[in-house]
């Protein structure tokens, strides 16, 4: 039998994880649905489709699934759940490629499923109760539209997430007690941090400086003006890159170190 994967044997701890912690995992999922649902229930019963979607979406994905990430891998809490969780006959490849599919896979597949129904259910209802006589039935008609999900601040919510639930999920296998408040914490640290190096760096080379968008900008205050100085499009994109790739990489692949680490 491979020592690494082997599909049986995965299929048994996945449902083993599923099966011995409903509250906690599904549990999560459906009030992170149910909070989607409210969100935009509520935007859209004053009308406002747009904010509604990206208020409901951004809030229900990222939310839900950052919650969802730092639980998965909850088994050290105490020292003999964590240890009857290590010592499961399965690989940590295994145990990571579950909590993997879990928190980043399963929970995203549902959570756009379910979005998708209930946004085109409530076009349709919208629809069929507008009174095609009113003057600006159609401007209220055309107001309603599925939301399509590669529009440009939710493409910006998928990677967020990728790097915040990465982050959640790896924050979950170093801190045993509130790994979710003390992940919270060194994230928050880390961007302070870097904001402070980037700020001082340019301020090194400006000495007028006024703000600086980490990596990406700079302003300067000259006279009674304001100016802003931009990073050269192909570093800006080198920078956005590797937010939005290289760092999600890191850290979903720390969490399997950290998890083989464990079990050594």
């Amino acid at each position: 039998m491979n020592d690494t994967f082997n599909l049986q044997r995965f299929g048994f701890l996945f449902k083993k994880t599923i099966l011995e912690r409903p509250m906690q995992l599904v549990g999560i999922m459906a009030l992170t649905l149910i909070a989607t649902l409210t969100i935009f229930s509520f935007c859209i019963y004053f009308n406002h489709w747009h904010d509604g979607h990206i208020m409901a979406f951004t809030w229900g994905y990222l939310g839900g699934g950052i919650i969802l990430a730092s639980v998965v891998f909850n088994y050290f809490n105490t020292n003999a759940s964590g240890s009857a969780y290590l010592t499961l006959p399965a690989s940590s490849f295994e145990k990571w490629l579950c909590g993997v599919l879990i928190s980043g896979v399963l929970f995203t597949l549902i959570f756009l499923l379910f979005y998708r129904i209930m946004d085109a259910s409530a076009v349709i209802v919208y629809h069929s109760s507008l009174d095609k006589t009113i003057a600006n039935y159609q401007f209220l008609y055309n107001e309603a539209h599925i939301f399509e999900f590669n529009d440009r601040k939710i493409q910006f919510a998928y990677y967020v997430f990728l790097n915040f639930a990465g982050a959640a999920l790896l924050g979950s296998l170093y801190f045993n007690k509130a790994n979710f408040i003390k992940t919270t914490l060194v994230i928050i640290a880390v961007i302070l941090f870097m904001m402070g190096v980037n700020y001082l760096i340019a301020r090194m080379f400006f000495s007028n400086l006024d703000s600086a968008f980490p990596y990406l900008s700079v302003g300067l205050q000259v006279g009674n003006d304001y100016r802003m100085i931009n990073v050269s499009s192909e570093a800006e994109k080198r920078f956005t890159t590797c937010l939005k790739y290289v760092v999600p990489a890191i850290l979903w692949l720390t969490a399997y170190i950290r998890l083989r680490e464990k079990e050594i």
